[in-house]
């Protein structure tokens, strides 16, 4: 029997959460459900995704109000625009992501008792995000509307023992987990549509390159990422490393950048839409995050041969088997972040093994038809 989704999300900002949400939203039209995504606004400085919504032909709904900050003028708005629209949508399900998009969308979907409520977490903003006031406050509240929420998907293992048991949430089997799932299609369209990095920075060919890819922002830990540059360019002068992406701290890390000796070794590239391109062209991704859920640039990066790097939190040992898919230390370790770095720049043979059992581990373990069908069922109670 065919369904009316409703998909609420915060905003859809260049990064993994739009990205999944847009392609779920497109997979349940093309299954011949009915969906609508609602949304609120980006801000200034991250990149917008509202175009992959057009290329998907999903509809976006843009709520007034919504947005990542709090602000209880602009959240009122958002709460009686987002009542408006489920009274007119009368959907069987709402399935809200992130956080603010979660309170206000499960809070009108209560109000108007719709049938199936459901909520992702994609990561959360319990650990390294706010005061501990201030955290307690969101545990408080996303532990009061767990109570009207059907069910709870979370991204891996390791996040739903988080939010069931360190966290206390909701009950474990109140949680499915739903690994993100990937299109190798979706990736590899793009990936020979770039222009060429090493040229655009006027690097010789030999250079190895190492990115982030992502928002720039104090979560990602930046500063990491700066020291694990200082100690591989000290022992490796061909090493350069790349940021692609912008975000509230970029300033403060082209001043760090500036500050270290490292202006000519680290680069800016903002954000860029041929992302597949550049995974083709670099030598590893690195992630120095303090927290994460499931990073999407770790599954486009092992879904086109780039080893990946990254601090052991969150759920990124779940994606990634160290030494066998990917090389993990532990977050706040640059001297341990560094070796790891070096030892795939410098070991062809240790990078290529790492980047086939990669490639081959997200081909067999992240398909998005996988996903569609285990969120089906969520929808379904089953």
């Amino acid at each position: 029997m065919p369904l009316m989704v409703l998909l609420v999300v915060t905003r859809l900002n260049i990064g993994g959460v739009a990205r999944h949400v847009l392609r779920l939203a497109k997979d349940l039209g093309d299954a011949g459900h009915s969906v609508a995504v609602a949304t609120g606004q980006v801000e200034p400085h991250e990149g917008d995704m509202s175009g992959l919504a057009d290329a998907y032909g999903v509809q976006v709904v843009h709520i007034p109000g919504l947005g990542r900050s709090i602000s209880w003028r602009d959240d009122w708005r958002a709460f009686l625009a987002l009542r408006k629209l489920v009274k007119e949508l009368r959907p069987d399900v709402v399935h809200t992501h992130t956080a603010k998009a979660g309170t206000l969308g499960r809070i009108v979907a209560l109000l108007a008792r719709t049938r199936r409520i459901v909520h992702t977490y994609h990561g959360h903003v319990f650990h390294g995000y706010f005061s501990p006031v201030k955290t307690a406050i969101i545990l408080s509240v996303e532990r009061t509307l767990a109570w009207g929420t059907d069910h709870f998907i979370a991204l891996s293992k390791t996040q739903q023992n988080e939010l069931s048991e360190r966290y206390r949430i909701a009950a474990a089997h109140k949680f499915t987990v739903i690994p993100l799932g990937i299109s190798a299609y979706d990736l590899g369209a793009s990936q020979h549509n770039g222009s060429n990095v090493r040229d655009d920075l006027n690097l010789p060919p030999a250079v190895k390159l190492v990115a982030a890819v992502g928002r720039i922002v104090p979560i990602k830990n930046p500063g990491l990422f700066l020291n694990i540059a200082k100690i591989c360019c000290q022992q490796e002068p061909a090493a350069h490393f790349i940021f692609v992406g912008r975000g509230e701290a970029e300033q403060e890390t082209q001043r760090m950048a500036q500050e270290t000796g490292l202006a000519g070794q680290v680069h800016f590239l903002g954000w860029r839409d041929d992302l597949a391109s550049i995974y083709s062209q670099i030598d590893a991704l690195l992630i120095t995050s303090q927290n994460e859920g499931t990073p999407y640039s770790i599954l486009e990066a092992m879904s086109l041969n780039c080893p990946v790097v990254a601090t052991k939190v969150g759920g990124v040992p779940d994606m990634i088997r160290h030494e066998e898919t990917g090389l993990l230390f532990d977050s706040g370790d640059s001297e341990a972040g560094a070796a790891a770095i070096l030892r795939v720049l410098r070991d062809e043979a240790v990078r290529n093994e790492i980047a086939d059992a990669a490639r081959f581990y997200v081909r067999a373990n992240y398909s998005h038809e996988r996903v569609l069908q285990q969120i089906l069922d969520v929808y379904c109670g089953e």
